[in-house]
């Protein structure tokens, strides 16, 4: 139990009872942080490697852009 709370019931700002609730509660688990430390990385390696991926395939990729671009402009 976090020490905010026996300084506060030894101050008298909160009750017996709600003293006592505090110490039954289980301490919860926050699944936040693991979430975001996974994200992070998952989107980061992601991007790198979409942009590795485009950098790699650059000249095919114009050649149809530019193929495409020509056969809709030329309609």
């Amino acid at each position: 139990m976090d020490d905010r709370y026996k300084t506060l019931h030894a101050a008298g700002s909160i009750s017996d009872e709600s003293f006592e609730r505090q110490n039954d509660k289980e301490v919860l688990l926050s699944v936040h942080g693991g979430i975001k430390t996974l994200l992070y990385p998952g989107v980061l390696l992601l991007t790198a490697g979409l942009g590795v991926l485009i950098w790699k395939l650059a000249e095919e990729i114009s050649a149809e852009a530019d193929q495409a671009a020509a056969f809709k402009f030329s309609t």
